[in-house]
């Protein structure tokens, strides 16, 4: 009774590892039939199943096979998906950054437009901090560094011009004709 309870059980077990491998469940599949094997193998008595022993010891190491390629292929199946994920952030990041810079361009514009070339000058620096290699925003930069440059020379030329002015004036002013001076009252 001992022995055909154990092959009961021992079948038992070979149908759910079946099942579990027709539902490609290999890890349970795999564990079901090692314990197959371990109870065939520790079983005192000799339960005349040479037959089913053999098969599972040549299922075995095909379900360890197949479970190494699923695995392998989830693993690459997942590295893929991380490298997607990877692409789509760097696309996403590159999609910001060049916002940004238009964003930076825009203001550049708007303070060389309104004379504010320091500001300008400071913006285009900043954009050619981000990207270098950005043509636009050195030819730009050029520009706005000599307007700048000749904005100020005309500050200084004007403040010049009415200092002068104000000398000439200050020494007209000052020289008062001498018989005004010396003239006695009539």
């Amino acid at each position: 009774i001992q022995k055909q309870q154990a092959r009961v059980e021992i079948e038992r077990l070979v149908t759910q590892a079946r099942r579990n491998e027709e539902e490609e469940e290999y890890a349970q599949a795999i564990e079901k039939y090692e314990r197959v094997l371990e109870s065939i193998r520790s079983y005192p008595f000799d339960l005349d199943l040479g037959d089913l022993q053999r098969e599972v010891e040549s299922r075995l190491p095909q379900l360890v096979e197949r479970q190494k390629k699923r695995e392998e292929a989830e693993r690459i199946s997942f590295l893929k998906m991380v490298e997607d994920e990877k692409r789509r952030d760097r696309s996403t990041d590159l999609r910001i950054l060049e916002n940004k810079l238009r964003q930076l361009r825009r203001k550049a514009r708007s303070a060389e437009e309104h004379q504010n070339y320091q500001r300008a000058i400071q913006l285009y620096e900043n954009i050619l901090e981000v990207n270098p290699g950005d043509r636009e925003a050195q030819q730009r930069l050029a520009l706005v560094k000599e307007l700048d440059h000749i904005h100020t020379m005309d500050k200084l030329r004007k403040a010049y011009a009415k200092n002068y002015d104000l000398a000439i004036l200050g020494i007209e002013e000052s020289s008062i004709v001498y018989q005004q001076i010396f003239r006695y009252p009539e």
